[in-house]
């Protein structure tokens, strides 16, 4: 069982869309104030797909010091006013003291939403602990959307 944010295509694979996840870029206000938007690094995602194509357009010409796929690595990244990070919503606090950026017009944030999967192989499907699991993380999941 695993979850994805990107749906996967292989024929022996059950896939549940469970919910959006909204992607967008933050960094601390004094890094921003320190940094002129010409002097500005980023952390960002290594990864393919949808969400590659629009972090890639989204950063073209800029500064990238750093693409991995750990979110703790990029949220520390941030904390410690090294760059802006692009991070998932559900991963940023209140208390972290992370402030949203806007990259093009400062009226306008940006933002990248992709759905996040829950997958397991079909001969799993019809196990009842493997199914209450599922079942569980979907109810949660669904939760937190709403």
């Amino acid at each position: 069982m695993a979850l994805r944010t990107v749906r996967p295509t292989q024929n022996d694979l059950v896939v549940r869309r469970l919910r959006p996840i909204c992607y967008r870029f933050y960094a601390r206000a004094a890094y921003l104030k320190n940094h002129p938007r010409a002097e500005q690094a980023f952390l960002c995602l290594n990864i393919a797909g949808a969400h590659g194509l629009w972090q890639a357009e989204q950063l073209a010409g800029r500064k990238i010091i750093l693409a991995c796929n750990d979110f703790d690595l990029i949220k520390a990244g941030v904390a410690a006013e090294t760059g802006i990070g692009l991070l998932p919503d559900f991963y940023v606090r209140p208390e972290d003291g992370f402030v949203q950026v806007g990259l093009h017009d400062a009226a306008e944030k940006e933002e990248f939403a992709a759905d996040i999967y829950l997958v397991m192989h079909e001969d799993l499907r019809r196990s009842a602990k493997i199914r209450a699991v599922a079942d569980f993380l979907g109810e949660v999941l669904a939760e937190r959307a709403g």
